[in-house]
């Protein structure tokens, strides 16, 4: 569920819950889950039952549909491929270099997340 990943590196970066198996969607992702718009918003969101609505709103606030699904998205394939990275012998730069070039992606998605809202 796509929730429960933001929840689960919600909870990671807040000491809630420690797993590793979040953690560099946990680094990467930092600078959106310390925004009290994003947070309070997807709680309130999750806690009224509309869950449906996130998608909507993250996608209105980067000003392109399908935001919320390729960040996901984004998070999951990064998890994949950290477990492909652990498991390789050979050929790990090619692996490594898909793994920065989708943190970047997120990065970016998160400074415009965090441009296009006032409470920070």
């Amino acid at each position: 569920n796509d929730n429960t990943t933001i929840y689960a590196i919600n909870s990671e970066t807040t000491n809630i819950y420690n797993s590793n198996s979040y953690y560099l969607q946990s680094y990467i992702t930092k600078e959106i889950l310390d925004n009290r718009t994003f947070i309070s918003t997807l709680e309130n969101l999750r806690l009224n039952g509309e869950i449906s609505e996130i998608e909507e709103w993250f996608d209105n606030i980067i000003g392109k549909d399908n935001s919320y699904k390729e960040f996901i998205n984004e998070l999951k394939e990064i998890h994949d491929l950290e477990i492909e990275y652990s498991k390789k012998k050979l050929f790990k730069v090619f692996t490594l270099n898909k793994i920065k070039d989708k943190s970047k992606s997120i990065i970016r998605m998160v400074n415009k997340f965090n441009n296009n809202v006032n409470f920070k």
